[in-house]
Parts: structure tokens; sequence; C-alpha cells
């Protein structure tokens, strides 16, 4: 005799598990994403940055010296758009141009010397939001959290690259 297969309108387990981590990260993006929060961040971190300067920032100080191309292609905006956003942190001392070595046509971009303090203060205040979120959290929650999440970052990198 058959076995009788009973078909529910349930997904499967799989399905709900992306599901709640589709919600989540919605939630992490749109709660990063919020005025208030990059606001109260700065306040914080006592520094005058606006939410763009703080993304050129924060790429510059992540991927070194750039040509302008590459930046914005990184923070995936037009190159007019960073131009005029690297030109507004020139004139504030916290981003400085020099002559790329490989080609003496082009520029690099980074950060100056207090352009660096500035993002390491940001940074300073992040981490200790994070600790205090987490800090409920053993040390392996963290560890595995950490290992898990860059492991899916590393796979939507691969998924771009890639074209998929």
């Amino acid at each position: 005799m058959e076995a009788m297969v009973i078909r529910t309108s349930e997904p499967p387990a799989e399905d709900t598990t992306l599901g709640d981590i589709e919600q989540a990260l919605t939630r992490l993006f749109r709660r990063g994403n919020q005025p208030r929060v990059h606001e109260q961040l700065i306040a914080r971190a006592g520094v005058p940055l606006d939410r763009a300067a703080y993304a050129v920032v924060s790429r510059l100080g992540d991927c070194g010296p750039v040509r302008l191309s590459e930046l914005a292609w990184r923070m995936g905006v037009d190159v007019s758009t960073a131009c005029r956003q690297v030109q507004a942190l020139e004139q504030d001392g916290l981003v400085t141009r020099t002559v790329d070595p490989g080609d003496r046509r082009a520029t690099l971009l980074r950060l100056s010397e207090e352009g660096g303090r500035v993002l390491g203060r940001v940074r300073e205040v992040r981490r200790a939001q994070l600790a205090r979120a987490l800090g409920g959290w053993t040390a392996e929650d963290r560890r595995q959290f950490a290992d898990l999440l860059n492991r899916m970052l590393n796979d939507f990198d691969t998924l771009m690259e890639s074209g998929a």
C-alpha cells in the first residue's frame, strides 16, 4: 500500500527561515539609514559629518588611497556626485589628494590625518553601541555571529561578481 502525501499551505521551514532573515536584514538596513540614528551617532562622536560625508570617509578608510572613479564605484554613485562630496571634505581638511605613483597624470584620494581621527572616533562610538547592544551575548555567540555575517557578505560579493 502506498503512503499518502498530504500537502499543506505552510511553506517549507527553509522558506520561513529565509523570510525571517530577509525581514531582520530589512530592519537592520532601515535602522542604519534613519537620519536620526546617524545624527545620534555623530552627536555622540562629536564630529561634523553628514551621512554623505561619512560614507566617503568610511570608504576611504576601508580601501585606502584610490582614484575618484574607484571611490564612486565602491559607493555606488556617479563620479560627479563623489567629486562634489570629496571637494567638500577636502575643504574641511578630511581628505587629501596625492599623485598616483603608478600614473603621474592621475591622483589618489586618501584620508588626511584629521580624516582618520574623525573616522576613528565615529567607529569607536559605533563599537561602544554594539558592545551595549550585544552585552548579554556570550563571546562564542558574538564570534559565531561575526563569522556567519562575514560568510553571508562574502557569498553576496561572489553573487555580485558572477552577475547572478
